[in-house]
């Protein structure tokens, strides 16, 4: 079972108020024959927010694939945080 708060616990050591994100949703879907984990997040950046989306393949680990599209989704905007930091 994936739970909305699952795998956020870290980031907060490093989000400030004017940062954050929110897991919106996770979805296991089979697409041409193999199984795909899609996530759907936002992402608050001082006074904006923006729809994250990531995807990974997950034959064998619905979970772990989870994780993956979590940072697959996020993967840019913090890319982007820290090279400007």
């Amino acid at each position: 079972m994936l739970r909305g708060g699952d795998g956020f616990g870290p980031w907060s050591v490093w989000c400030s108020r004017s940062w954050g994100f929110e897991l919106l949703g996770v979805k296991a879907v089979r697409a041409f024959d193999a199984v795909v984990v899609i996530v759907s997040l936002s992402a608050r950046q001082e006074a904006r927010a923006s729809r994250l989306v990531g995807a990974y393949l997950a034959e064998t680990d619905p979970p772990r694939g989870a994780a993956l599209a979590v940072l697959n989704a996020t993967n840019r905007i913090l890319g982007n945080f820290f090279a400007t930091r």
